[in-house]
């Protein structure tokens, strides 16, 4: 939403997290003005704001300026350098800016961030341009442009001031000089004239003169005066905002439209109000009035609103007979600015304008005493300049410049200062808060009134004659307001300050060859390139635009310096620039709680008035993240870089964009995994709202040694050991209400694991986890359940917990819940960790129906029943969490399943596509002697939490033979396999240790690594220092310590006989043998067989199918007869598979890809030749010996039952009961067989059906 590309989101999300160095370095990638922006940006972000739809949009610009304030203050901190440098393809080749403005430092900044050396030629004395002298030191005070400015310098821009360019300074004189483009930014320093009588009398200014004055230091005195500003825009604002300061009586403005149609920042309209501006809204001027030349009123018409124009505006309309007078000694004229083009004018080729040129109000007598021109007020306020105004002070304007002009004037001393503006209150240009602080500081707004003349006596403005405006654009949305004849009325002023528009002063521009301006008085320039009709020449900001934002001319800079950076270059301009589309992120589909906006502090009205101390005052720390919190973070990334920052790698490139890539495949396998639930979709938990609630990953991320706390358990609100830690089951896994009413799977193991591995980091830890069921199948899990219960005290509360509370003081957490006796409980804990559920990736349904397969209600791949990693479309597979919630060993079971179904599809292409890797020669150590490397691996914590690995280092290295020892983070990171290869290289070793984890794990990776610098692979020794010490001796480091040293000092010993060894090649037999031919026996052979390879199936009984001619049919009710007929047809049909049935394995010699198996028949052995064995021999089901089963032929096992029901056996009004985990679970068989309840309730189900009346327990 920023014109100017800055990430919003990044750096209001920085703040939040404390970090506010980076927040302001994140902004200035983007925007070299952040102080300036800080404080007059009119934050248009703020507008696509997703907040404002539930209360308020967030306080962007204030979190702005805090962060460079902050940065400030505290002393900024230079980026970290990175290691991959940016390609500077500038050479140091010279470009001349001219103009110090936005645009211009802007381009001037990103030049020289691209290696070349721009010079900025600036007239005034000072950089920063309309910044510097046209905007009041109340809203931009000059230190902080001054340390904005610093900074851009300090990336090598030169500036060079008081260098205007003109006859002695040409563009074709710097041209030859070497300056191999030119940029052209020279802003709008000239007001616009009212064209009214009176615009001549002493005491009419133009709000540009008036704050270019301030600005550059003259000396404005209007103590006592009464002030007229004229326009509703943000510098008329400006202007009567500081006339106010400068000390005017009374300050007002006239604006032609309403109050809600005023152009000027609401901001800016609220506390003019606050500061006692008036306004007069719906009135026009027509005259400034004028006694000796000097200014003494304004003849005003009133203003009526009629239809929208094309515009979308209402119409302002005079009424007749409405003219009113207003007194005043200063009229600001604050109507706009436009560029003085003379020396240009006269150039033969035309360089055209665009809509946005000048447009004249009529006014007359302009040339009287006492009437200025806004810039040349603002221009003298900034720059020292003394300034002579009346007591009463009428500036002429809407916008936010008539606005500041007029606040100035009263705070150098005018007594009385009027606004006087064609718009009505609402229609006012100008912000309102603007509007709203002039009116507090006591400013007069005359709305809806149009100068007509300005009246002077002797020379002298005394006042401004206005009509009453009736419109002020036609029906094509041009300028052309019309008046009420005969509504004069006077504005009486000693003052005059004209704020009705600006223009670009050309006057101190020599025409370069070609180069010229239509009579609109704006440089034709390409839209996206920013290039003139003269290929060096280039120009953005108000000389392109007219008057216009100071972020859109840095967005207007950005672009001009990636032209001029490939013109000189020789590149197209044009190529890959597509058109900026404001693309506003969704808003979160979760519930947030309504919470207020910061209000922004501001200095009191009576003290603002009388200097130019800056009125919004910054945010505290506090506020400043409190408000940073409200930001939603529509986006799932919010780009802060910080990842940039952290890799050491620099892989990170947030530029990259996207590639599309085109390829031909026979078969597609879709893995995109899941999303984990969104905790604050349930908010009673409090997840985002209290610091210390975490979701599991968060959690397992703390007790990562690469995390946040490099391992340390502690709390994020206060960094300190919890004590207490509650785990919260079930968080968006079956519950109706989320819509998510199936179980993750994996949630129970995981929450257990963490709390068994939280009391090993830190044994005082109180560990409770609450929960409705626990649901540990899979291997070993039901075993690690009860290991955590008795062996690690984590303690079980069986309960759903309704809602988490915290104590505002402690931040701890205060958990009721109802125990299974029905007492009702409350517990306080440090800590509340949330297991959240699994959900379907939200993009995942665009990429869904573009392949063709079909979702199911939550968002997972729809499969068939029998055939789980098949889709609805041919050759395109499926595995892992998008099928449906699973945990890591059936993940890859199942990844291997659909490699495999993959295969049979392009079992034909098989190694047409194979490219072997190519090594280094190896190198010849025969003649060396030793020369050893040990890399000892801190694992993360796994070893460096226990083992002292800096003296294992040392100790390694006094070794003999050991050439170079060091420590790493993670020895099996592609970093340190980088390191290892130029290690060998720069020592010239020729044996390598790696002391870290089991072999089992990465012998081959560290093998390949060493063969990748040259070395025969088993000239490598690895010491398994982890499972050998560290973990077995955790409680013991120093003796964990002194064991490493003995194992590595093994090592040593071993690698100082370690020969290189040659690899040979051994045939593979591409036969496989499946035992067991049930249903994963077939399903196996069938697979390898569709694959091209011949399969032998042994199977004991005398027919195929194993356990599943016991189960007719599914939960879902399908029958799965049929099915197993299928496979078994299909299986004894195949050309590739032979079926031995009755068959046993009696012997099995060989070794891996070359097996002999002698199968038993009977009394027949039959041998086979294979290279690979799959077992599927199944399980059965257990035979109680509780119960009464085998006692009494009413109780009976599940598989009974379904034959039963198979059969057709009825059951009447019979009470069945169903008792679960009979033989599971239990000290002989300490796991969960897992289909036990789905096949208990698939019977139940089965019965109910048949028998509706039958009364079934389970």
């Amino acid at each position: 939403a920023c014109p100017a590309n800055v990430n919003v989101q990044g750096y209001v999300a920085l703040i939040r997290d404390g970090k506010f160095q980076e927040a302001a370095e994140l902004i200035r990638e983007r925007n070299p003005f952040p102080g300036v922006c800080g404080r007059i940006c009119t934050h248009v972000c703020e507008e696509n704001c997703n907040r404002k739809e539930i209360d308020e949009a967030v306080a962007v610009r204030a979190l702005k300026r805090f962060a460079v304030d902050y940065e400030r203050l505290h002393g900024r901190t230079e980026p970290k350098k990175k290691k991959k440098q940016v390609e500077l393809r500038g050479q140091d080749r010279k470009i001349a800016v001219i103009g110090s403005g936005p645009a211009g430092l802007t381009v001037a900044y990103d030049l020289a961030r691209m290696g070349y050396h721009p010079t900025v030629f600036e007239a005034l004395s000072q950089a920063g341009g309309m910044l510097r002298v046209g905007v009041p030191k109340y809203r931009l005070p000059p230190e902080i442009l001054d340390y904005d400015i610093k900074i851009i310098q300090n990336e090598g821009v030169e500036i060079r001031t008081n260098t205007p360019i003109g006859p002695d300074l040409t563009l074709n004189d710097l041209h030859n000089a070497g300056y191999e483009a030119v940029f052209i930014a020279i802003g709008t320093h000239k007001s616009k004239k009212l064209g009214i009588d009176g615009e001549e009398l002493d005491g009419v200014v133009h709000a540009a003169g008036f704050l270019h004055d301030l600005g550059t230091g003259k000396k404005v005195d209007y103590e006592g005066k009464i002030v007229a500003v004229i326009g509703g825009g943000n510098v008329a604002i400006d202007s009567v905002r500081t006339a106010l300061r400068l000390g005017a009586k009374t300050a007002f403005v006239i604006y032609r439209r309403s109050r809600a149609e005023i152009p000027a920042n609401k901001e800016e309209l609220e506390e003019c109000e606050r500061e006692g501006i008036s306004f007069y809204y719906l009135a026009a001027p027509t005259k400034i009035l004028g006694k000796k030349g000097k200014v003494t009123g304004v003849e005003c018409v009133r203003m009526k609103l009629g239809e929208p124009d094309d515009t979308g505006r209402r119409k302002a309309i005079p009424i007749e007979g409405s003219s009113f007078t207003l007194d005043a000694d200063v009229v600001i004229s604050a109507i706009g600015q436009a560029p003085l083009l003379s020396p240009l004018a006269e150039a033969e080729v035309e360089l055209g304008l665009n809509r946005e040129g000048i447009v004249s109000i009529p006014i007359q007598n302009l040339e009287l005493e006492g009437v200025y021109g806004f810039t040349a007020f603002l221009r003298a306020l900034s720059m020292g300049q003394k300034i002579e105004i009346g007591k009463k002070v009428l500036v002429v304007g809407g916008g936010n410049v008539a606005i500041d002009v007029a606040r100035s004037a009263r705070r150098i001393g005018a007594k009385e200062i009027h606004l006087v503006c064609v718009e009505s209150r609402e229609e006012m240009p100008a912000f309102d808060y603007e509007i709203e602080e002039a009116e507090q500081e006591g400013i007069l707004l005359h709305t809806r009134r149009m100068p007509k003349r300005i009246i002077g006596v002797g020379g002298r403005a005394i006042g401004v004659e206005t009509l009453q405006c009736t419109s002020v654009f036609d029906e094509k949305g041009r300028f052309n307001p019309q008046v009420r004849p005969n509504t004069e009325s006077v504005v009486e002023a000693d003052t005059i300050i004209v704020a009705i528009g600006q223009e670009v002063d050309y006057t101190l521009l020599k025409a370069a060859d070609g180069v010229l301006v239509t009579k609109r008085g704006l440089l034709q320039v390409d839209n996206l390139t920013y290039q003139t009709n003269i290929p060096w020449i280039f120009a953005a900001g108000d000389a392109v635009v007219g008057p216009g934002l100071v972020i859109e001319a840095i967005a207007q800079g950005h672009e001009a310096a990636i032209s001029i950076d490939r013109y000189l270059n020789g590149e197209d301009l044009y190529s890959d620039r597509p058109g900026k589309e404001n693309i506003v992120a969704p808003k979160p589909e979760k519930k947030f709680e309504k919470q207020p906006r910061v209000s922004i502090p501001k200095l009191d009205v009576d003290k603002r008035v009388e200097s130019f101390e800056e009125v919004e005052l910054p945010l505290t720390e506090e506020q400043a993240r409190q408000e940073a919190q409200r930001c939603l973070s529509c986006n799932f990334c919010s780009i802060c870089k910080q990842c940039v920052e952290a890799c050491e790698a620099d892989a990170i490139d947030h530029e990259m964009g996207e590639k599309t890539l085109e390829l031909t495949v026979g078969a597609v396998i879709f893995a995109p995994g899941y999303e984990l639930f969104d905790a604050t979709v349930k908010s009673e938990y409090g997840y985002g709202r209290y610091k210390n609630v975490l979701n599991s990953l968060e959690f397992e991320r703390i007790l990562s040694a690469s995390g946040p706390y490099a391992g340390h358990v502690v709390r994020p609100s206060d960094q300190k050991e919890p004590r207490k830690i509650a785990w919260i089951q079930c968080v968006g896994s079956r519950d109706n209400a989320c819509g998510k009413n199936y179980c993750s799977s994996v949630c129970c193991t995981y929450a257990i694991k963490e709390a068994v591995i939280a009391k090993e980091h830190a044994p005082h830890i109180q560990p409770t986890i609450f929960y409705m069921d626990m649901r540990t199948y899979g291997k070993g899990f039901e075993a690690y359940y009860n290991r955590a219960e008795k062996e690690h005290g984590v303690r079980f509360i069986r309960c759903r917990i309704s809602s988490v509370e915290e104590d505002k003081k402690t931040k701890n957490l205060s958990i009721k819940y109802e125990t299974e006796e029905g007492t009702l409980k409350q517990e306080d804990f440090d800590l509340v960790v949330l297991s959240v559920g699994f959900t379907s990736k939200g993009t995942i349904k665009d990429l869904a129906k573009k392949v063709g397969i079909a979702l199911n209600e939550f968002g997972f791949c729809q499969t068939p029943e029998f055939e789980p990693l098949d889709t609805a479309r041919r050759g395109v597979f499926v595995c892992g969490a998008f099928s449906g919630p699973k945990d890591i060993p059936e993940t890859v079971m199942e990844a291997s399943g659909a490699a495999a179904k993959a295969s049979s599809v392009i079992a034909s292409e098989r190694n047409t596509l194979i490219e072997k890797k190519e090594y280094p020669p190896e190198r010849d150590v025969s003649s060396e002697e030793p020369r050893i490397g040990v890399f000892i691996c801190h694992c993360g914590i796994n070893i460096g939490a226990y083992v002292n690995v800096q003296s294992v280092v040392e100790y390694a290295k006094s070794l003999s033979n050991v050439h170079y020892a060091e420590e790493n983070l993670y020895t099996c990171s592609e970093d340190t396999q980088r390191k290892i290869v130029e290690k060998i290289k720069e020592h010239s070793l020729n044996r390598v240790i790696v002391a870290s984890c089991t072999p089992r794990t990465h012998e081959p990776l560290f093998q390949a690594t060493i063969r990748e610098a040259g070395l025969n692979p088993h000239l490598f020794e690895m010491a398994n220092i982890r499972d050998q010490c560290s973990w077995v001796h955790m409680k013991k480091p120093q003796e964990a310590t002194e064991k490493a040293k003995g194992i590595v000092k093994m090592a040593v010993s071993k690698a100082r006989l370690l020969e290189p060894m040659k690899t040979i090649e051994l045939e593979v037999n591409q036969k496989a043998l499946v035992i067991g031919g049930g249903l994963a026996g077939m399903t196996a052979a069938l697979t390898i067989a569709e694959q091209g390879f011949d399969v032998f199936l042994v199977e004991k009984e005398k027919e195929l199918g194993g356990n599943l001619r016991n189960i007719s049919w599914t939960l879902e009710d399908h029958d799965v007869r049929p099915y197993m007929r299928s496979i078994i047809e299909k299986v004894e049909k195949h050309p590739k598979i032979k079926v031995f049935k009755k068959a046993t394995v009696d012997k099995v010699d060989g070794y891996i890809g070359n097996y002999t198996t002698t199968l038993k028949n009977g009394v027949t052995k039959v041998k086979i030749e294979h290279g690979v064995i799959i077992v599927t021999t199944g399980a059965e089901e257990y035979k109680p010996v509780e119960y009464l089963y085998g006692k009494n032929s009413q109780v009976m096992t599940q598989l009974e039952l379904e034959k039963h029901l198979a059969a057709g056996v009825g059951f009447g009004k019979k009470t069945i009961v169903m008792i679960q985990c009979v033989g599971s679970r239990e000290e002989d068989r300490p796991y969960c067989s897992r289909i036990c309840c789905t096949d208990a309730i698939k019977n139940a189900l089965k019965i109910k059906e048949r028998h509706p009346d039958a009364e079934i327990y389970i």
